[in-house]
């Protein structure tokens, strides 16, 4: 059978609500044992349905009694958020006890005047955002709502507070002219237009300009827009630990030793039951720091701590965008810098102040500029420094690093200043300026690396490398070779004009580059057919100076070139060629002898030659071979090879003595040639053969002589037959013979 319908339940309406709107007046005052609120007058907005108000506003009377810190110490918590960002963490006072407080006294209600309650026909704006209850208290005029809290040791006034019991939203209201005002005693006040607390939410709002200020005025935060803080929420009630606080509005933040500027600030913080601890700070917006050290400004700063228990500690500060500082004469510029921070034990200020800080690492990116008053500066992508290491790197594509005497280029230079040093692991090049700075005097490059250790002198360099002196307008010397080890000392005081640095280069001191001498050097080419070189220029400012063609030569090559500046002492110990060359013509007919012997001249060695600058003599030995061609036209040329040659150059020996490769004024001239060991020679037609020649360029004249018996021969296509003697004397120049002892005639028997 069909089942009988079942008939629907009656639907029961809801209840309608009832508004109603009591209004305090003649003075109010709400009170407990230790604080009280007092108001010119308070109005109260309620809802009922069936006489009771809905829903579960009053439903936390169970749950433990709100913390102390829902409205001073909460608000107060802005304080910390925002000068901690600044000035390194500042501990939450901690909550004390709701017992101590009286929290759960009885709470009395004083009306001084009339009470006025009616009925409302709509619900009331007050009650628009879900509030079943809601308070307002008033000042009348200029008079102020206030509070004082002797519990918390907190008091304050606004022109009226509100409050909406659903919502546990609590505002504190005020405008520019006459802003809100709380002050708690341990921590100290804020100033602002409006404040709101959602009680429940945890999130809190100061709106317009404001001020947080400690105790003492020392420190201070203000701001033209707003501040926001959040507060973690347990049971429904907001409690005084921190989350975050945000502060927008060109912001300012100050102690006795710091201003910082941003239009934003925005902080983080850890849990810490009532202790508001900082893990994380940013700022952003023309960010600007000034303290007793120094400046610092970027578009971004973030500074992130250490929780360490109930406190924290600055561990990383990263500025970014258009980065620049400066402190106490050094300025740096970059895209970024990163900065590893830890606490300095030695500082004699307050640990938990800026200056309690120190850098332990720091890194700058992207066109990083780095100087000093003093003229060091760097460049690069990257700027890396240890501060602990006490090293510094500079990437770059190159980056360079240098003085007002010297720069250093590289892709990457490595500087320890423990060890008073600087290396290059790769192409890079080296430019040393002249005591005004105004033009470059020398500059060397490597393709392979370079190391430089100040603390002993000790210099090496390989790859393809290329050094070039021009300490006068009208000199140019220059060092070629794949390998280069050198040893510069310390120029002493007073002793700065009579010394040479690198080729040539007349310096007293400077940082870099200068306040040495060249001690010791050994050049090598070891990777290409190409020997090493130490070449030598000088040029006539009449002739065209540089750009010319160069007056004075000297070209010194070898596989391995040793200069010792202690002996005064040049050394090739191997095959190799020395190229003396000097084309200035006479420039007076009385100068004529002085000029006869300028000219060219080239050796050519298979053994090893060996250089004295101080006695002005250069001798080589095995398969020498010596070209001389004299400047004056009616000069003849001379050919002559021998197993062992000194050549004596003219100049005073006491000009020699500066260094190594610094030449003296006539020292391309050569004053006298000795041969030995199977002399051979050659002067236009005339050939010689012996086994001693002295040959004097000055005169052209050669004096030949034999050993053990042997013979002088010199052959002449224009005479009968070769010319024999013992001793002999020969004139390249006329090709005139002069026996000086002649040979020993056999008669036939």
């Amino acid at each position: 059978p069909a089942s009988a319908a079942t008939p629907d339940k009656p639907r029961r309406e809801p209840e309608p609500s009832q508004f109603y709107i009591a209004l305090f007046e003649g003075g109010v005052e709400i009170a407990q044992p230790n604080r009280n609120l007092m108001a010119d007058r308070a109005m109260a907005w309620v809802e009922l349905i069936g006489s009771r108000i809905p829903g579960d506003t009053f439903a936390q009377q169970d749950h433990p009694a709100p913390p102390v810190s829902v409205i001073p110490a909460g608000i107060l918590s802005i304080e910390r958020a925002l000068l901690t960002a600044a000035i390194a963490n500042i501990a939450q006072p901690e909550t004390p006890d709701p017992e101590s407080l009286g929290l759960n006294e009885p709470i009395s209600f004083e009306c001084a005047g009339p009470v006025t309650v009616r009925p409302m026909r709509d619900r009331p704006a007050a009650l628009g955002g879900g509030d079943a209850l809601a308070v307002r208290l008033e000042a009348i005029d200029d008079a102020r709502v206030t509070f004082d809290d002797r519990g918390l040791l907190a008091e304050g006034d606004a022109d009226w507070i509100e409050y909406g019991a659903t919502t546990k939203l609590l505002t504190l209201g005020g405008d520019r002219d006459h802003p809100t005002r709380t002050t708690l005693e341990a921590s100290g006040t804020l100033v602002a237009e409006t404040v709101s607390l959602g009680l429940a939410t945890g999130v809190g709002q100061a709106l317009g300009a404001g001020l947080l200020s400690d105790p003492t005025g020392d420190r201070s935060v203000t701001w033209n827009d707003q501040a926001d803080v959040v507060f973690r929420v347990e049971n429904g009630w907001m409690t005084g630990s921190l989350e975050q606080a945000i502060a927008s509005g060109a912001v300012r933040l100050q102690d006795s030793t710091t201003v910082v500027t941003a239009q934003d600030v925005n902080a983080r913080f850890a849990h810490g039951g009532s202790s508001a601890i900082l893990e994380r700070a940013v700022l952003a917006g023309d960010v600007r720091a000034d303290t007793s050290r120094g400046t610092l400004s970027a578009d971004r700063a973030d500074i992130r701590f250490i929780v360490e228990g109930d406190r924290s500690t600055p561990h990383l500060a990263i500025a970014t965008g258009n980065v620049r500082g400066e402190q106490e004469g050094r300025r740096i510029t970059a895209d970024q810098i990163e900065a590893d921070l830890a606490p300095d034990a030695g500082a004699e200020s307050d640990e938990n102040s800026a200056d309690g800080l120190r850098v332990t690492a720091a890194r700058a990116n992207g066109t990083v500029s780095y100087d000093r008053d003093d003229g060091t500066f760097a460049q690069g992508e990257t700027v890396s420094v240890d501060a602990l290491g006490k090293t510094v790197l500079v990437l770059g594509s190159p980056g360079t690093v240098g003085t007002r005497d010297a720069i250093v280029s590289g892709f990457r230079i490595e500087l320890d200043d423990d060890n008073r040093s600087i290396a290059v692991p790769g192409r890079g090049t080296l430019d040393v300026r002249g005591e005004q700075g105004d033009r470059t005097i020398a500059t060397a490059s490597w393709t392979g690396s370079m190391t430089y250790s100040d603390a002993t002198g000790a210099l090496a360099a390989d790859g393809a490398i290329e050094i070039v002196s021009t300490p006068e307008p009208l000199q140019r010397d220059t060092l070629r070779g794949d390998r280069i080890e050198a040893v510069l000392e310390a120029i002493p005081e007073g002793d700065g004009e009579d010394n040479v640095q690198l080729i040539g280069e007349r310096r007293g001191g400077s940082d870099l580059g200068g306040g040495r001498r060249l001690v010791a050097a050994v050049v090598e080419q070891t990777e290409s057919d190409q020997p090493a070189s130490a070449e030598l220029l000088r040029f006539s400012e009449i002739d065209g100076g540089p750009e010319s063609e160069p007056t004075r030569l000297t070209l010194l090559t070898g596989r391995t070139i040793r200069a010792d500046d202690a002996a005064g002492v040049l050394t090739v110990p191997g095959a190799g060629r020395l190229l003396l060359a000097d084309r200035r013509p006479p420039e007076t007919a009385s100068a004529q002898d002085e000029n006869a012997s300028r000219g060219s001249a080239l050796f050519d060695w298979e053994g090893s030659m060996r250089f004295d600058r101080r006695e002005g003599q250069a001798a080589m030995d095995r398969r020498v071979r010596m070209v001389h061609r004299p400047l004056a036209d009616d000069r003849a040329s001379v050919e002559l090879e021998a197993e062992r040659l000194t050549a004596g150059f003219l100049g005073d020996a006491s000009a020699r003595l500066t260094s190594p490769l610094a030449e003296a004024e006539n020292e391309a001239a050569i004053e006298t040639v000795l041969a030995r060991g199977a002399v051979w020679a050659r002067s236009g037609a005339q050939q010689m053969l012996a086994d001693a020649l002295d040959y004097d360029p000055a005169t052209g004249v050669a004096n030949a002589s034999a050993a053990d018996g042997g013979w002088v021969t010199i052959f002449d296509p224009n005479q009968g037959g070769p010319v024999t003697a013992e001793q002999l004397l020969w004139s390249l120049d006329t090709g005139r013979v002069e026996v000086v002892r002649p040979s020993p005639v056999t008669a036939p028997r």
